[in-house]
């Protein structure tokens, strides 16, 4: 999962907050046994961006947050809910002040009872303390949260899903000839949701294939969602659009998700019979669409900056970041792997992306926050490569390579 952020009244993905203020890291995994305490530390940041730069204060909460179907995060006031962990965590400071290019490390605890078992979660919310206002007068509160998931070590819960609808929505035909008026889908448009039946979260990742009636598969897309983390006893939505031309007749329509179970996979199979007039509106929208997905297929990722470098005290942490935009009009998904060189290579756990999975929206931007963690008897000069890679509505994969370079020196 992404960092969490709240803007005003509306939840979206985010990096760093406006006005100077950064938060790291933007996503805490812990696995703690009943019983035992644990501890995690969130850090502040009052980034410099010009010599007009003032103090600014912060409060920190514990909140509770749940994701909606299309994607969409709501965020509460703590509760004794089946998956909350807010009554656990207990922060070390509520308030910070801190002055231009100051950071300060707030250590936080978590004390798990002896009767948890499966996966928790809540969010510490940080509000910058001086509200912000819009063009045209609108006041803003600025929150930025980071997600905290902790595990239960001992019991294991197995991941569970099903597919609980599956539909198709056509545009409507009113003449053959004309094009779709504004506001008008131009595609055919499969909509699933499917549900987490079990307790334990996980990533979905969808395909969607239309089989004619001699058992040919003459389509074949992936299922596409704002948001494939689905926690335990959530549905979500998943979407792609039919942009092929396919003759009439009847289909299968054959829905298969992996939801990262080493047993099974999600299915569902539906009947689907495409009229004489919705072929003809789909060959007519293809031939009308050649020139632009021509043109979209060339888009690609443009990711800043094109290399990641930061000297790191051994035994010292600190945050990198990219900024991430997709430049097409397609929506895309993309993942983030670490990958590492022959030599001096930089070892597991060193760097912990945020997230390793997200979508981008045609035209959006998001930044991909990194948190860095170097152990005491580290030194040495340790490179990496970063791979983003994004994979669009018809399965085209793109693939973007950001060298990065640590520079670890001992602690004196």
């Amino acid at each position: 999962m992404t960092g969490l952020a709240l803007v005003g009244a509306v939840a979206v993905l985010a990096g760093p907050a406006n006005a100077g203020l950064g938060v790291a890291p933007l996503k805490q995994e812990l696995n703690v046994k009943p019983g035992e305490t644990a501890k995690f530390c969130i850090s502040i940041i009052n980034k410099m961006r010009g010599q007009e730069d003032t103090a600014q204060s912060a409060r920190l909460e514990i909140m509770d947050f749940e994701a909606t179907e299309d994607g969409g995060l709501v965020f509460r006031e703590p509760s004794a809910g089946p998956t909350s962990a807010s009554a656990w965590i207990a922060l070390g400071k509520s308030e910070v002040t801190l002055g231009p290019g100051k950071d300060e490390r707030i250590e936080c605890t978590v004390k798990v009872p002896y009767s948890a078992a499966g996966e928790y979660y809540s969010a510490v919310m940080v509000t910058l303390g001086r509200k912000s206002r819009t063009e045209t007068g609108v006041g803003l509160s600025l929150r930025i949260a980071s997600g905290v998931f902790i595990t239960v070590v001992g019991q294991t819960f197995p991941r569970q899903a099903k597919i609980e609808k599956c539909e198709f929505v056509w545009p409507p035909i009113a003449s053959l000839s004309d094009l779709p008026k504004e506001g008008q889908p131009v595609w055919p448009e499969a909509t699933v949701v499917l549900k987490n039946a079990g307790r334990s979260r996980f990533e979905g990742f969808g395909t969607l294939e239309l089989i004619d009636a001699n058992g040919r598969p003459l389509f074949r897309k992936p299922l596409l969602s704002k948001r494939p983390l689905v926690f335990g006893g959530d549905s979500r939505l998943f979407k792609c659009t039919v942009d092929k031309a396919l003759p009439a007749g009847e289909y299968k329509a054959r829905v298969t998700f992996d939801y990262q179970s080493q047993w099974a996979k999600a299915y569902s199979v539906a009947p689907l019979t495409i009229s004489a007039d919705q072929a003809a509106m789909l060959a007519l929208r293809v031939r009308g669409a050649a020139p632009s997905k021509a043109a979209s297929a060339q888009a690609t990722l443009r990711i800043s900056p094109d290399k990641l470098t930061a000297k790191v005290a051994a035994g010292g942490n600190r945050s990198l970041g990219l900024s991430v935009r997709n430049t097409g009009q397609d929506l895309l998904r993309c993942t983030a792997t670490l990958v590492n060189e022959e030599d001096a290579s930089i070892p597991d756990g060193w760097i912990a992306p945020a997230a390793k999975s997200f979508v981008l929206e045609r035209l959006q931007s998001a930044s991909l926050p990194m948190a860095v963690r170097i152990p005491p008897e580290a030194t040495g000069i340790h490179k990496a490569l970063l791979v983003v890679e994004a994979v669009g509505p018809d399965g085209t994969t793109t693939q973007t390579k950001v060298p990065v370079e640590l520079t670890v020196a001992e602690l004196r």
